[in-house]
């Protein structure tokens, strides 16, 4: 009688039981947030920081002396892409890239990471989340510097990952769609698309760098943030 209850409110809701449960893992998660913000920042100690992620700091211009500053990416396919051909989200038809992890797990370094994934479905989502499991990006004996998996975030349609956007309150937010991010740019300080779009390149709330920029280990120019417009 339980499951038929909680899906008698989505229906009541005018939700879908992904959208149910995307909803409640939110609410769980903001939770942990506001009442263990262990849960979110890993350490409140000075932690040592290797040259590379002096390198992130320089470029993103973030503290480097703040280790409970929160940065979410939205990286979608520049952090995994499907095999041609393949089915499922199994690890088998995943391709995660090395350049991204790396430059993830460097970040951490300097700040607490969550990383959001896109999912069509709540199999996608349990097949998504084996393959991460897998991947070296979270937290394993073969991984001791990776995140921990309740920072990988899934979300089904755009709106929904604006509100989780909006409800963890970055200090920077790290995005491939430029829709998102005009979504953002009333309620997030600072915000960087990833994109080699040029008509990109004219956003005002934001700034634009091609995906190369942020995952390539080497100096460059530093991120000039753009003000967000103020929410009315």
């Amino acid at each position: 009688q339980g499951p038929g209850v909680g899906l008698s409110g989505a229906r009541m809701l005018g939700l879908s039981p992904l959208q149910l449960v995307s909803l409640l893992a939110l609410a769980a998660f903001t939770l942990l947030f506001w009442w263990r913000p262990s849960i979110v920042s890993t350490s409140k100690k000075k932690r040592e920081v290797t040259a590379a992620a002096r390198r992130l700091v320089e470029k993103l211009r973030i503290a480097p002396e703040r280790p409970e500053q929160l940065v979410t990416l939205a990286l979608d396919q520049l952090l995994v892409t499907k095999r041609q051909g393949g089915s499922g989200a199994n690890e088998e038809n995943l391709k995660f890239s090395p350049k991204v992890i790396r430059t993830i797990r460097t970040l951490i370094e300097v700040a607490d990471v969550v990383v959001m994934l896109p999912v069509k479905d709540m199999a996608e989502r349990r097949e998504l989340a084996d393959a991460v499991a897998l991947s070296g990006l979270t937290l394993s004996p073969e991984a001791p510097a990776g995140i921990a998996l309740h920072k990988v975030v899934f979300y089904s349609t755009e709106a929904g990952k604006v509100a989780i956007v909006r409800q963890l309150r970055p200090t920077l937010h790290v995005d491939t769609s430029a829709t998102t991010i005009t979504a953002l740019a009333r309620h997030i300080p600072d915000l960087l698309l990833l994109s080699t779009t040029s008509s990109n390149k004219m956003l005002a709330s934001c700034t634009t760098k091609p995906p190369g920029w942020l995952f390539d280990d080497r100096r460059g120019d530093s991120l000039q943030h753009a003000p967000s417009t103020p929410a009315s």
